[in-house]
């Protein structure tokens, strides 16, 4: 009789192969993820190190080595990539089948502001992916700087730190390709640019634009040590006086106090749960300060208010002086009248260090890419403050020390 345990035997070794192949990335994978939300960046770098063959692993994990090197001050990589990109070639090439948006009169536009292959293969226009080719261009014709993000207004106005660095480093005529919110405010800051919007007809590109380069790429090719940052860091965006007067009768009224712009949580779901605050104890610290609040959070709120008003019922917490939701350049002129700001990491953040406005900012653990891994200081703006969590999810140091620093400010 034929017996089955060898057979058994040899099942039992390949099942055992198997599992083995199939959950060492799993596992590699969940302790970088879990190193990494605890703030051990080091030890979640060296899980995230080395390939994965799932290829969804394989993206976030480069884009995580991109995102702890900066932490840590290696600034070689530049941008975090984006977990869905082609790595090695992020514009997809020509002869790929690609979604076209059909527009009337020929007009061209970018399907995926992150991956803008229209500017290849509609316009004509050369990428620009290095120093050395932003050298060797041919000078005739502007460039076009294409802030591709997707929904980040925090992180345009972050790359806008670089533009006046591009120009005085290699003086190229400059197209900025922006969110459309931005607009107004990019060209009041950079009158000597052409200013458009990501989503507009750039047919009118190809006739006066030679090359593209990616925001992403600016910091690759510009920055390359700490010290290259005192460049950028005292640089502020403009706001002509006359935008948003209407604000001053209603901080003029109550100059006795400070006026503070406050923001305590960002409409970004999958950051949300690590970033924003809880509001029982964010009232307390608004009810220790004799301040004006002005509410300068972007969302659905009312209930956010509510709240607020019941454990500090005596604050003065004012929620229609500034609107979040509009034009970024209104936005920012109401920012220039406050004496401070005080929010976590979202787009007020960026946009009120980017004004140079004091900001104290309030920064979660894992912490984004672009603020260092430890210290009080901002490598982007002067203005900024850093009061970080000392433990994953615990806010009560964190605002405690906001208590101690908003009873400095006079």
């Amino acid at each position: 009789m034929l017996s089955i345990r060898p057979f058994a035997r040899e099942f039992r070794s390949a099942l055992i192969a198997c599992l083995r192949t199939f959950s060492r990335e799993p596992l590699r994978f969940h302790l970088a993820q879990t190193a990494f939300e605890a703030g051990r960046y080091r030890n979640a770098l060296s899980h995230f190190r080395g390939r994965y063959r799932n290829p969804k692993m394989q993206a976030r994990s480069l884009q995580m080595q991109d995102w702890i090197a900066f932490h840590l001050g290696d600034f070689s990589s530049g941008w975090p990539r984006y977990p869905k990109s082609d790595f090695d070639e992020p514009i997809r090439s020509a002869n790929l089948a690609i979604p076209v948006k059909i527009c009337s009169d020929n007009e061209i536009h970018v399907v995926d502001p992150r991956s803008p292959s229209e500017l290849t293969t509609k316009l004509g226009l050369r990428w620009i992916k290095s120093e050395i080719e932003l050298r060797q261009r041919n000078p005739a014709g502007s460039v076009v700087v294409w802030f591709n993000f997707k929904d980040s207004l925090g992180g345009e106005i972050l790359v806008s730190r670089l533009i006046n660095l591009l120009k005085s480093r290699y003086e190229l005529p400059l197209v900025l390709a922006c969110n459309p919110r931005l607009k107004t405010l990019l060209q009041a800051s950079f009158p000597d640019c052409q200013v458009i919007g990501n989503k507009d007809d750039l047919s009118d590109l190809a006739l006066q634009c030679s090359h593209y380069v990616l925001a992403r790429d600016l910091l690759k090719i510009l920055i390359q040590h700490e010290a290259d940052f005192a460049a950028i860091s005292s640089e502020t965006l403009r706001v002509p006086h006359f935008v948003n007067q209407r604000l001053d009768e209603s901080v003029g009224s109550v100059r006795s106090r400070p006026n503070i712009a406050i923001s305590w949580k960002t409409t970004n779901r999958a950051q949300g749960r690590r970033r924003n605050l809880k509001l029982e104890r964010f009232a307390k610290t608004l009810a220790l300060k004799d301040a004006i609040w002005h509410v300068a959070q972007h969302g659905e709120i009312t209930d956010d208010i509510r709240l607020l008003r019941h454990f500090a019922p005596n604050a003065m917490i004012l929620e229609n002086t500034i609107d979040p939701k509009g034009d970024m350049l209104t936005l920012a002129a109401s920012l220039l009248k406050m004496d401070a700001v005080l929010t976590i990491d979202n787009t007020l953040l960026h946009l009120a260090g980017g004004l140079g406005v004091p900001t104290l900012a309030m920064i979660a653990i894992p912490a984004y890419w672009a603020w260092p891994s430890h210290g009080k200081s901002s490598r982007w703006y002067d203005s900024v403050q850093i009061i970080r969590q000392s433990r994953p999810g615990v806010w009560t140091d964190v605002l405690d020390a906001i208590d101690r620093a908003l009873g400095e400010l006079s």
